[in-house]
């Protein structure tokens, strides 16, 4: 995925697109009204560290696990 800012294009990295997939998920989630301490996310170790900071602030919570969908699934 890329986008265009000031005519130059910059693609995004995997850790970036993870950010922006979770924000979105949790934009989704707050406007069912169901209170923000219920949401849980997962992702793996070797994801970013952003979506952890979203959850220290905006109050859900978030765990870090292995890399695989085995792992994921455990968790």
């Amino acid at each position: 995925m890329s986008f265009s800012h000031l005519g130059e294009w910059k693609i995004f990295t995997g850790d970036q697109l993870g950010s922006l997939f979770a924000q979105q998920a949790f934009e989704f989630y707050r406007l069912t009204g169901q209170p923000i301490n219920k949401l849980a996310m997962v992702a793996s170790t070797v994801s970013s560290k952003m979506v952890a900071k979203m959850a220290e602030v905006e109050g859900f919570k978030f765990v870090d696990c292995l890399t695989g969908i085995l792992k994921i699934y455990i968790t």
